[in-house]
C-alpha cells in the first residue's frame, strides 16, 4: 500500500496540486509511517520551497525556511538520503543572494570561461567576498575553467594569484573540484620552475585526496591512467621537499606502495642518463636518490635502480657505489634481488644479491681500513650470511665469507666456515694458508702453513707463503727451518732477476741470531697435528682397503667399514700406496648427503679384514661358465660372488667378509670379500638349529621324514645325506638354512643332523586314555583308532594284536597341521 500511495502523491505533485499532495503525504506518515511516507512528504516540501522562493513576499521566504527545516529532519530517513542531502544544499543555494546570477555564470563557464569569470567577479568579487559560503563551490568551478582556458595567456604570477583566490574560498574537501585544482597546479608546476609545488600541496592539504585519487584507472581499451597520487609523488620525488612521510600518513596506504611511486620516476630519469652516457649526472643523481629514499624498505624500483648502478659501475665510480650502498643500508634487499636475472641476450645471470656481495668484498679487499667494524663491512658480512642461509652461494662466496670473518676479528667463526669448505676445497693450498691466520698457537699454525706449502704447485704461489711460514718458525724457535725457507725464497727471486724485499732481510737477520735446537723438526707430525685439530669434530673410524682398480687409466682405492664406503686416489693419501687388500686404516671422514668424504688417514693396528664382520655361508650353486658362486648365508640370504678360478663346489662351507655398497640408482647391495673354504665344524655353529622328530622311515626308498612341530612342514632326509639311521619318534638336532625356490617359497635345507637326548613335547609326547577302534565296512577288523584325538594306524593295532576298545598308554609324534600319530602302544 505504501508504494501505491507514494505514486498517487507524486502524480498530484506533477499536476501542481501541492496542497492535496501535502495533505495526502501527512496522512500517509500518520497511517502508514516509514521510508515511503517520509520520501513522499520530503519531495512535496521540496516543490513547496521552489514555489515559495519565487514570491517576493517575506512571508513566503519564511515558509520556505520552515519547509527546509522539515526536509532536513526527514532526509536521513528517506529512500535516497544522499540525493536528499544534495537537494537540500541546492535549495539553500537558490535562496541565497546572487544565486541566480551565479548559476547563469556557471552555465556560461562551460562555453565561454573568460566571460563567465569576469561576470562572476563583478557579482561576487575576486575572492567571492560577496557570496555566501554555499555558493563558493560554484565560484570555484568558474575560476577553475577560467584557469584552464586562459593558461597560455596568463603569466605565472597571475596563475598563482588565481590559485591563491581559490584557496581562500570556503569549499568542501575532499571534492572533485578540489582534486581538479590540484591536478591543474601539478601540471602547471612542470612548466614553471618558479611555482613551488610542495608549498602549494601543503596549503591544499595532503589529507584532502579522494579515494578515486589514490588508484589507477583504465580506459575501455584497458589502457592505464595513472592515479593523481602517483603523479603527485612523481613530481615531488625530484624536489628538495619530497614530503614522503606526509603522503604516507595522509593516504593511509602501505609505505612500500607510496615509496615505490616516488622511486619510479627516479628509475626512469637515471635510466635516461645512463643511456645518454651522462655518467657524472647519473652518479650525482643516484646519490641524491639515496639521500632521500635510501632509508625506506626496498621496493621493486629501488631494486631496479641499484641493479642498473651495479651493471654500469666502473673502477672510477666504485667508491660512489659503495657510498650509495651505505646510504641504503636500512632498505635491505627486495625479493627479486635473490633470484637469477634473465638478460636481454637470453643468458641467465647471478642474482643481484650475489653480484652486489662480491662487489662489496672486492672493494673491502682493496681498502683495508674499511674491513673492521665499518658500515660497509657490516653490510657485506650480512649479505654473505644471507647468501649462505638461502643457499645461493658457492664455494667461492663461502670462502669470501670466511675471509670477511677474519677481517672483522672473528677467527673462530672463520675457522668454522673454513671447516665447511674443506669438504670441497681441502686440497687447495690457499684454504690452509688462510686458515693459518685464524690460529693463535704458532706451533699449531706452522702445521697449517706447511700443509699449504705441500699443496701449492708452483714457486710463484709458494714464495709469499715461504716468508709467512719462516716468520712462524722463528716464533716457535726453529731458525733452522726458517733458514731453509728463506734460502728457497731467495733462490726463486734470483731466478726471476729480482731482489729480496726488506721483510726477507729482517727475517734472515733474526734467524742468524737465534740458536738452533738440537732435535730435528718433524714436519709430518706438525701437518698431522694441524689436520687433526681442524678435523676434530669428525671422529676416527676404521676402514678396510677392499679393492684396487683403475678408472680411465687412473688408479683408485676403495675402502669400507661394512656400512659406509668411499673411493679415493692413492695420491691423496700416500700411506695407502703399496698396501695389500684387507689392510685396515683409520680415517676422519665427513658424511655429506650420503656421500663419505675422507679427510685424513693413518695406519691402524687392527689385523687384516678384522673390522668387517666375519660371516659364514653354504655353497648351493656354481656357474662354471660365468665363474659365479651362489651361496646361502647363516642368515638365510642368498648371495652371489665372482671367482677367478674354480675354487668352490656345491656343499662347501665358506667364511667371508662383506660390506654394503650403494649403486648409482641408490639401491644397496652386499659385496662379498675374501671368501675361503672353512671346516664344517667351524661354520655350522653360526647357522640356525632346532630339534626335529622322525615321523616316518622308508628303508626301501632309503629315506626318512622329519617333522618340525608347531604346524610347520617337515623335510625328507635321504640316507645318502647322513650316516644316521633313526627310528620313528627319535629326537634329532638339525642345523639348517632356508632358500627361496622359483615359486617364491622358502624351503628348508638340512646342513647337519645329530642325535639328541633332549625331549620336546611339541614333537613327541605320551598320552593315556581309552583306545576307540574305528571301522569302515568289515566290523571284524578295525581300520584305525583314536586315543583321545591321537590317530592310531591299522598297522600298529595289528602289531599289538588289539581288536577291541581298551585303556592304553600311547606315544605319538607330531605330523603337522596340528595332527598327531601314535607309533607306540601298550595296554594298561
Amino acid at each position: 500500500m505504501s508504494a501505491i500511495s507514494f505514486k498517487e502523491i507524486m502524480a498530484l505533485r506533477h499536476q501542481g496540486r501541492l496542497n492535496e499532495a501535502y495533505d495526502m503525504a501527512q496522512n500517509m506518515t500518520q497511517q502508514d509511517p516509514g521510508a515511503w511516507a517520509d520520501t513522499a512528504l520530503f519531495w512535496v516540501l521540496h516543490d513547496m520551497v521552489l514555489q515559495a522562493v519565487t514570491q517576493p513576499s517575506e512571508q513566503y521566504h519564511l515558509q520556505a525556511d520552515s519547509c527546509l527545516q522539515r526536509m532536513e529532519k526527514l532526509q536521513p530517513h528517506i529512500t535516497s538520503p544522499d540525493m536528499g542531502k544534495a537537494t537540500i544544499s541546492k535549495l539553500r543555494k537558490s535562496k541565497t543572494p546572487h544565486s541566480a546570477e551565479l548559476a547563469q555564470c556557471v552555465s556560461l563557464s562551460k562555453t565561454d570561461p573568460a566571460a563567465a569569470y569576469h561576470r562572476a567577479i563583478a557579482v561576487a568579487g575576486k575572492q567571492a567576498v560577496h557570496l555566501e559560503e554555499c555558493l563558493h563551490e560554484d565560484f570555484g568551478w568558474i575560476l577553475y575553467r577560467y584557469l584552464k582556458s586562459q593558461l597560455d595567456r596568463l603569466t605565472s604570477v597571475e596563475v598563482r594569484c588565481l590559485l591563491r583566490d581559490y584557496m581562500l574560498l570556503k569549499n568542501p574537501s575532499p571534492s572533485m573540484l578540489h582534486s581538479s585544482i590540484l591536478n591543474f597546479a601539478l601540471n602547471f608546476s612542470k612548466q614553471h620552475a618558479d611555482f613551488v609545488f610542495p608549498n602549494f600541496l601543503k596549503l591544499w592539504g595532503c589529507a584532502n585526496l579522494r579515494k578515486e585519487d589514490l588508484h589507477d584507472t583504465y580506459t575501455d581499451d584497458n589502457k592505464k591512467i595513472p592515479s593523481l597520487l602517483s603523479r603527485i609523488c612523481s613530481r615531488l620525488a625530484t624536489t628538495d621537499t619530497p614530503m614522503t612521510e606526509e603522503m604516507i600518513t595522509a593516504t593511509g596506504l602501505a609505505t612500500s606502495t607510496i615509496v615505490d611511486m616516488y622511486r619510479t620516476p627516479w628509475f626512469w630519469d637515471l635510466n635516461a642518463l645512463r643511456k645518454s652516457n651522462e655518467t657524472d649526472k647519473f652518479w650525482k643523481g643516484l646519490d641524491t636518490y639515496a639521500r632521500h629514499f635510501g632509508r625506506f624498505a626496498a621496493t621493486e624500483h629501488h631494486s631496479k635502480i641499484l641493479r642498473q648502478a651495479l651493471w654500469v659501475v666502473d673502477e672510477q665510480h666504485t667508491s660512489a657505489l659503495m657510498n650509495i650502498v651505505e646510504r641504503c643500508k636500512d632498505a635491505g634487499l627486495h625479493a627479486d634481488d635473490w633470484t637469477p636475472e634473465e638478460g636481454k641476450d637470453g643468458n641467465t645471470y647471478l642474482p643481484f644479491a650475489v653480484r652486489l656481495a662480491k662487489k662489496c668484498f672486492e672493494y673491502l679487499k682493496k681498502h683495508p681500513h674499511l674491513r673492521g667494524n665499518s658500515t660497509l663491512s657490516d653490510l657485506t658480512s650480512g649479505l654473505y650470511d644471507a647468501l649462505e642461509e638461502r643457499h645461493l652461494g658457492d664455494e667461492w662466496t663461502a670462502r669470501q665469507r670466511a675471509i670477511i670473518s677474519v677481517w672483522r676479528g672473528n677467527p673462530q667463526a672463520a675457522l668454522a666456515q673454513y671447516r665447511h669448505l674443506l669438504k670441497t676445497m681441502g686440497d687447495k693450498y690457499y684454504i690452509w694458508q688462510e686458515m693459518a691466520q685464524c690460529v693463535d698457537d704458532a706451533s699449531l699454525r706452522v702445521g697449517f702453513q706447511l700443509r699449504a706449502l705441500h699443496l701449492a704447485k708452483t714457486d710463484d704461489l709458494i714464495s709469499p707463503l715461504r716468508l709467512q711460514t719462516a716468520q712462524t718458525f722463528l716464533e716457535i724457535g726453529r731458525p733452522d727451518e726458517a733458514k731453509k725457507l728463506l734460502e728457497a725464497y731467495a733462490r726463486h727471486r734470483k731466478s726471476q732477476d729480482a731482489s729480496c724485499p726488506d721483510s726477507w732481510r729482517r727475517l734472515s737477520e733474526k734467524a742468524d741470531a737465534m740458536p738452533v735446537p738440537p732435535s730435528p723438526f718433524d714436519a709430518k707430525t706438525a701437518i698431522f697435528d694441524a689436520m687433526n685439530h681442524i678435523y676434530a669434530e669428525y671422529p676416527w673410524r676404521d676402514y678396510v682397503l677392499i679393492n684396487r682398480f683403475d678408472v680411465n687409466g687412473k688408479p683408485k682405492v676403495a675402502f669400507s667399514d661394512g656400512t659406509l664406503s668411499f673411493t679415493v686416489s692413492p695420491k691423496r693419501f700416500a700411506i695407502t700406496r703399496q698396501t695389500e687388500e684387507g689392510t685396515v686404516f683409520r680415517f676422519r671422514c665427513m658424511v655429506d648427503g650420503g656421500r663419505t668424504i675422507p679427510l685424513m688417514a693413518q695406519r691402524s693396528d687392527a689385523s687384516k679384514w678384522s673390522i668387517l664382520p666375519r660371516q659364514f655361508g653354504h655353497v648351493v650353486h656354481v656357474n662354471t661358465v660365468k665363474s659365479i658362486v651362489s651361496m646361502v648365508t647363516a642368515e638365510s640370504k642368498e648371495t652371489f660372488f665372482p671367482v677367478p678360478q674354480p675354487t668352490f663346489k656345491v656343499g662347501d662351507f665358506i667364511t667371508f667378509h662383506s660390506y654394503k655398497r650403494t649403486k648409482k640408482d641408490n639401491t644397496t647391495i652386499v659385496e662379498v670379500i675374501n671368501p675361503v673354504i672353512c671346516p664344517s665344524e667351524e661354520a655350522l655353529p653360526h647357522f640356525p638349529h632346532r630339534l626335529v622328530a622322525v615321523g616316518h622311515v622308508n628303508p626301501q626308498k632309503e629315506l626318512f621324514h622329519v617333522v618340525m612341530g608347531n604346524g610347520q612342514s617337515g623335510d625328507v632326509i635321504k640316507f645318502k645325506h647322513t650316516a644316521l639311521r633313526p627310528h620313528v619318534g627319535d629326537i634329532l638336532r638339525m642345523t639348517y638354512c632356508t632358500r627361496q625356490n622359483r615359486e617364491g617359497q622358502r624351503r628348508l635345507m638340512m646342513l647337519d643332523l645329530q642325535p639328541s637326548d633332549e625331549t620336546c613335547d611339541s614333537l613327541v609326547r605320551e598320552v593315556n586314555g581309552s583306545l576307540q577302534l574305528k571301522y569302515k565296512s568289515d566290523f571284524s577288523k578295525a581300520d584305525f583308532g583314536f586315543v583321545n584325538d591321537y590317530y592310531v594306524p591299522q598297522s600298529l593295532l595289528q602289531k599289538e594284536n588289539i581288536y577291541e576298545d581298551c585303556e592304553v598308554c600311547a606315544t605319538a609324534v607330531a605330523k603337522g597341521g596340528g595332527k598327531w600319530e601314535v607309533f607306540r602302544l601298550e595296554r594298561i
